[in-house]
């Protein structure tokens, strides 16, 4: 929405692109693995300081069962990160929040698994404050509810491993269309 009441040429072309898109892709579909691993998995990218009018990250997340996607999500961050560090640990923080939603929806429903919920991480500074921020002085300024996934981990709810980028999954909702 952010030039929906100013759009320039470049934007027509890239709807002229989606819609192109979507034509050539319309026999895709989702499919999901019977007797395949139900236990969700999720994963977590951002792609630091991407949008060029406003110097904010874009942030992905992805979550699958039976080996198929079952949510996700592409925003543009609210605030801008003076570090790669602090975008990808508010990016997990987001995740961690899904992963909750989805551990009581499969409760609700009578799925249980078993925890801890595993997320994967690109970004292993990230990765290492959701295990402790004490100590790390450039984390001060970072929003006090970002700090909730630190808890979550130490309780044992949530895991944050490291995946390399070409394998995570929601590298893709932080890119461009070409």
């Amino acid at each position: 929405m952010r030039y929906a009441s100013n759009p320039r040429p470049f934007h027509w072309r890239l709807i002229q692109c989606i819609i192109t898109y979507l034509k050539t892709t319309i026999n895709y579909v989702i499919t999901y693995q019977k007797g395949g691993p139900i236990k969700p998995i999720g994963y977590s990218d951002a792609s630091y300081g991407d949008d060029p009018d406003s110097c904010k990250s874009t942030a992905g997340q992805l979550f699958m069962m039976a080996n198929g996607p079952v949510t996700w999500k592409a925003k543009t961050l609210k605030r801008v990160s003076t570090l790669t560090g602090e975008t990808e640990y508010a990016v997990v923080f987001e995740a961690g929040r899904q992963a909750k939603w989805l551990i009581q929806w499969l409760q609700e429903v009578e799925i249980y698994e078993d925890l801890p919920f595993k997320i994967k991480c690109d970004n292993s500074a990230a990765i290492t404050l959701t295990k402790n921020v004490s100590g790390h002085s450039h984390m001060k300024h970072t929003d006090i509810k970002h700090h909730w996934i630190c808890e979550a981990v130490e309780i044992g709810d949530i895991v944050v491993t490291y995946v390399p980028s070409e394998e995570n999954m929601a590298d893709l909702f932080t890119k461009v269309l070409p």
